[in-house]
């Protein structure tokens, strides 16, 4: 099985995110917990935007800057994710799963 691009990758990983948060009572949560929900998901849609930038990007120099930006929106995801696992929202296979994927984009970056 070939390598799948950056972009597919974000594309599966934000699948696997919004799925799970389509299952989250944001009025039990917190105001902090709320923020921090609603901050993973524009984060998602960011990184994904990020990741296509990247790809379509014309010259290297270019594409350094967009990997840079990605890089940064997809340690911000898991971030929330660390963050939000203690609360009870992810488990700790799922921030190993995510963990894992997104170093995997992240590594596909370079």
């Amino acid at each position: 099985m070939g390598q799948q691009s950056p972009f597919v990758m974000v594309r599966q990983l934000e699948s696997l995110l919004q799925g799970q948060l389509m299952y989250i009572d944001i009025s039990l949560l917190s105001s902090s917990e709320q923020q921090t929900v609603a901050a993973l998901r524009r984060e998602i849609v960011d990184a994904r935007m990020d990741v296509r930038d990247y790809e379509l990007s014309e010259t290297r120099a270019e594409q350094l800057i967009k990997s840079s930006e990605a890089t940064k929106s997809l340690r911000g995801i898991n971030s929330a994710i660390v963050g939000m696992s203690n609360v009870g929202v992810f488990g700790a296979a799922d921030v190993a799963l995510y963990t894992a994927k997104i170093e995997q984009i992240i590594a596909n970056l370079k």
